[in-house]
């Protein structure tokens, strides 16, 4: 049987791999002892995880909810957002 007929697997599946990344950055990189911040390390590898996922089972990031049009208004408004609750935070 193939993971496309057992989605709970599937999503298991997925979920374990994002933990394993999640677990490796709280245990041995540390991330929230830096400047980054935690979870940045696992986030940026669930995102890859999820295009991987999305390939392997023929699906479309559009399919999913992401969207082409206006990714780089939305992609300076976050970071714009990021600055700005970083100098909050340490400044």
């Amino acid at each position: 049987m193939t993971m496309r007929k057992k989605p709970l697997l599937s999503v298991l599946a997925v979920y374990a791999v994002c933990f394993v990344f999640r677990w490796m950055e709280y245990f041995f990189i540390r991330t929230d002892q830096t400047v980054w911040g935690e979870a940045i390390l696992h986030k940026l590898a669930g995102f890859a995880v999820l295009c991987i996922a999305a390939k392997l089972f023929s699906c479309t990031l559009e399919s999913l909810g992401f969207s082409k049009r206006g990714v780089r208004k939305h992609l300076f408004w976050g970071v714009l957002f990021g600055i700005f609750v970083f100098l909050i935070a340490y400044g």
